[in-house]
């Protein structure tokens, strides 16, 4: 799956597919997603502090598509999450 292709959309309804077909695992799977968005907003969150810190030079790192597109796929996962059982 690559999220650069999926809508929002898609990635909900991708998440909500699993779920109707019964998918093996659904707690472990969601225990992972949890796992690595909590680990990807950390890493997100150090970044930014860093390069606003002004140690390495100036930027808005939240301008940064790499940054943009962490935090948009953390509210993907975080947002499908919620609309589990």
């Amino acid at each position: 799956m690559n999220s650069d292709v999926m809508s929002h959309d898609e990635k909900i309804a991708f998440i909500q597919d699993a779920l109707e077909k019964g998918l093996k695992g659904l707690e472990e799977m969601t225990t992972v997603l949890r796992d690595m968005s909590d680990c990807l907003e950390d890493m997100t969150n150090h970044y930014a502090e860093l390069a606003n810190s002004g140690d390495c030079g100036f930027w808005d790192p939240e301008k940064e598509s790499e940054v943009v597109a962490a935090r948009k796929m953390i509210a993907d996962v975080r947002e499908g999450l919620a609309s589990l059982p």
